[in-house]
């Protein structure tokens, strides 16, 4: 147990000194690095229509946002804050000792938000794993969306379809 929690101070202090690195990189792409708020997206795109679509293996560079705990991470996942170690490392352990449940996730056009499970994909995310099983609810929106996309890239889009409608 004390070797498990000192490798899940390591594992922790890697992405959260990541951050400040992320955030210059974001600047000179003209990124936000912000996570996507789910409900920020369902509003823009008035998303309505779903479907259950039951345990899946997705790829967690997909996961581009969270129903509730968008600002505690960076687009990538990395934990923000310290105030977050304490239960980061407590489900890093989990990696360690068991392994994890499947998360729940919102999917929309092959894109995901995270409604139970982010620092579970924080914490894969930070062992360099690719894939996590998730349980999703997938919504059908009426134009396409990207892993890359923001609220300032999705928007007009929208109003175009709006528009063209």
């Amino acid at each position: 147990m004390l070797v498990v929690t000192q490798q899940t101070w390591d594992d922790f202090a890697n992405p959260h000194h990541q951050v400040f690195w992320e955030w210059i990189s974001n600047m000179f792409k003209t990124k936000t690095g912000e996570l996507l708020s789910f409900y920020e997206v369902q509003r823009t795109l008035r998303l309505q229509t779903m479907a259950a679509k039951g345990l899946q293996q997705i790829d967690v560079d997909k996961v581009v946002g969270s129903v509730g705990r968008y600002r505690e991470f960076t687009r990538s996942f990395l934990p923000k804050d310290k105030r977050v170690a304490s239960r980061w490392r407590q489900v890093d352990e989990l990696f360690y000792e068991k392994g994890f449940e499947p998360i729940k996730v919102y999917e929309v056009n092959h894109i995901y938000f995270v409604m139970d499970g982010n620092y579970r994909v924080s914490v894969r995310r930070a062992h360099g794993l690719k894939t996590i099983d998730a349980y999703g609810i997938e919504f059908f929106p009426p134009v396409p969306i990207y892993p890359e996309d923001d609220l300032r890239r999705i928007r007009p889009r929208c109003e175009r379809f709006k528009s063209a409608a």
